[in-house]
């Protein structure tokens, strides 16, 4: 949501304590910035894996972004936060979760993620 210039004009001559506080301003370019983060995109999700992800040792979830600069991932088993050395890489848009040297995917195991 941008401010009108009437609405920028009528909050800077508010302003009467301090002559050089621009706050119409301020706030415009505050508007500005969540309409910048309201367009980035972000996905989150939840995968439960399967035998056959446990078999092939890694779990590809395609997120439908077209590059991923960064991710969060939590992998729960039983209710409990799985900790250990899970391998997550991301190429395209597709985030990979795979075995390290002590995780195993496990079917059951939840993947909660979001991605960037």
């Amino acid at each position: 949501m941008a401010l009108t210039a009437k609405q920028i004009k009528d909050l800077n001559s508010a302003m009467v304590a301090n002559s050089r506080a621009n706050v119409g301003n301020l706030i415009s370019g505050f508007t500005d910035a969540q309409t910048a983060l309201a367009a980035q995109s972000l996905v989150r999700a939840k995968y439960t894996a399967i035998a056959g992800d446990a078999t092939a040792d890694l779990k590809d979830l395609v997120t439908g972004l077209t590059g991923i600069n960064g991710w969060i991932v939590d992998i729960y088993r039983s209710n409990v936060k799985v900790g250990g050395d899970v391998v997550v890489t991301a190429t395209g848009g597709t985030l990979r979760i795979a075995d390290g040297s002590t995780y195993k995917i496990t079917a059951g195991d939840v993947f909660n993620y979001i991605v960037w």
